[in-house]
């Protein structure tokens, strides 16, 4: 709070202390995720599984989870100009959000929940166990 008065911005920050993430990703209409180094991000596949459109960089495992113009927009890492272009065409268009959104929130529903997880690792498991050439 003192850095945001020394930096005069103090009238357009708000500190709110501790928040419960779901009351987080009620407040907003896409969740965008600026990173140069990640892996695959629960906060991206908990943006999904409330809904919100995403913008993240292509780094890590993020692509696995955003289909770019599907659920989101996938940038390069360190492009402010297409990072700046994916924010403005989401908030400058309500169905563009909707429509990213319930597609996130369907492959979210389809390929990350725990369930899908076990059963994905299951079915990995069993194909190693055949080994090679073999059918079980």
């Amino acid at each position: 709070e003192a850095l945001a008065i020394d930096l005069g911005i103090a009238d357009r920050v708000e500190f709110h202390g501790w928040l419960d993430s779901d009351d987080c990703y009620a407040e907003i209409d896409a969740y965008v995720l600026a990173s140069y180094n990640e892996a695959l991000s629960m906060s991206v596949l908990e943006a999904m599984q409330r809904g919100l459109p995403v913008v993240a960089t292509d780094v890590g495992g993020l692509r696995e989870a955003i289909t770019h113009d599907v659920t989101g927009f996938v940038v390069p890492p360190g492009d402010v100009g297409a990072l700046a272009g994916a924010m403005s065409s989401l908030a400058l268009d309500h169905g563009l959000r909707r429509s990213f959104g319930e597609a996130g929130l369907a492959r979210a529903r389809r390929d990350f929940t725990a369930s899908a997880m076990v059963d994905a690792y299951v079915a990995l498991y069993r194909q190693v166990a055949r080994g090679p050439g073999r059918s079980r």
